[in-house]
Formats: C-alpha cells, sequence, structure tokens
C-alpha cells in the first residue's frame, strides 16, 4: 500500500507574541493512518516507519520525527 507523500492529520491553532515560544499538542487518532484493504475486507494500518512533520503551514515543516507503527489490527 502507498500513502500520499502528505496528508494533513490534524492542527492546533495557537497564538504567540514575538519572541515567545508556546507548545502545542495535535492528536493523531490511529484511524487515520488506516486505509481499506481490499482483499481482506476491513481496515488496516501498515506496519514500519511513519515520518511526521510539523510547522506553521505545508511550506514550513521544520519538525520532523519517524514513528514505527505497530498495528494491533
Amino acid at each position: 500500500m502507498e500513502y500520499p507523500e502528505r496528508w494533513l492529520a490534524g492542527y492546533a491553532v495557537v497564538h504567540a507574541g514575538p519572541g515567545e515560544t508556546v507548545t502545542a499538542q495535535v492528536p493523531v487518532p490511529a484511524r487515520l493512518l488506516r486505509h481499506w484493504d481490499e482483499r481482506a475486507g476491513r481496515w488496516r494500518t501498515e506496519p514500519g516507519p511513519c515520518r511526521v512533520l510539523a510547522g506553521r503551514s505545508a511550506g514550513d515543516l521544520p519538525l520532523r520525527l519517524e514513528v514505527d507503527l505497530q498495528p494491533r489490527d
């Protein structure tokens, strides 16, 4: 299964003044990492690495994290 290169899985709205640092939490529900498996007739999550990008906009994604998906389906 090939996933799109990028898709929006969540977002948060925060307000910060000049020079101010804020922390935002963006939950990503597990169901957003699933796809329909036609052969199995059910939703599945592919195991393996998944890259998570975060930033102010699609053109500014300085934060990167790779997680290893271990599906429980």
